[in-house]
């Protein structure tokens, strides 16, 4: 079913972005670079302000790494919002089985926002712990090698704002690309074994090339230069379809044997 999903948004989204964008958009999009090496000696800014490089935050453990803006009016928010209940779901332990990072691909952004930001998203996941999800904030040429090298290919169109690729890059504890989960909507099965095989160093096969990028409202024109809303609304309504079609199936399927 997701994956019928995934497709009918995969060929509906060319002709919103046709309708209603005059932007190029080609070459955006994640080179999904499995297998390649981070700059690990990297020094980002932690929330707290702190120096923080990509190595440790390793420390034998896998990554969940996802770049974005904070300031985003549009799909970081909903990306992160969405991960982190998945997250929730693997049961696995952060700290134990996996670190998490949101990088910022703003320069302007400082760890002030990044503190915010952090704060809003583990509100919801009180048993989380803070000291291993890291919202980090860059010099340029920091956030751009990382972005290099996860294959992560984004443009800023204006001050402030920046078109990019939706989706979650896998880390091995040893720095390389293990792999990627493209889009929106992490199934919590298949996200604990992307971390498993990451964990292990495993370095999984191409993803699906499922594209969905994070643009927003263009105020000059008055258009959405992407109808995401819709296509939000579409994911939503499907992923609500599932979870009652399998709680239907648990509650009834039960039932039944007895």
């Amino acid at each position: 079913m997701r994956r019928f999903i995934l497709l009918f948004l995969l060929l509906l989204a060319p002709r919103m972005a046709d309708a209603g964008s005059t932007l190029d958009l080609a070459g955006i999009a994640y080179e999904q670079r499995n297998g390649a090496s981070l700059p690990l000696n990297a020094a980002l800014s932690d929330d707290d302000g702190k120096i923080v490089r990509l190595k440790d935050m390793l420390q034998g453990r896998p990554l969940v790494l996802t770049l974005g803006y904070f300031h985003c009016a549009s799909l970081c928010d909903v990306v992160r919002t969405n991960l982190l209940a998945a997250l929730d779901q693997t049961l696995l332990v952060a700290g134990r089985d996996y670190s998490f990072a949101a990088v910022s691909v703003d320069p302007s952004e400082t760890a002030q926002e990044a503190a915010a930001v952090k704060a809003k998203d583990l509100e919801a996941h009180p048993a989380f712990p803070p000291e291993h999800f890291h919202f980090l904030t860059g010099q340029p040429d920091t956030v751009a090698s990382l972005a290099e090298a996860v294959g992560f290919k984004s443009r800023s169109p204006r001050e402030s704002r920046f078109v990019h690729p939706l989706g979650v890059v896998l880390i091995a504890p040893s720095g390389v690309v293990s792999g990627y989960l493209l889009g929106i909507g992490y199934p919590p099965d298949e996200l604990r074994a992307a971390l498993r095989g990451a964990g292990a160093g495993v370095i999984g096969p191409t993803a699906s090339p499922f594209l969905l990028l994070c643009y927003d409202f263009d105020a000059a024109t008055g258009r959405y230069t992407f109808a995401i809303m819709k296509i939000l609304r579409l994911v939503s309504a499907a992923t609500a379809a599932i979870a009652l079609a399998a709680l239907a199936r648990v509650t009834f399927g039960g039932r039944l044997r007895q």
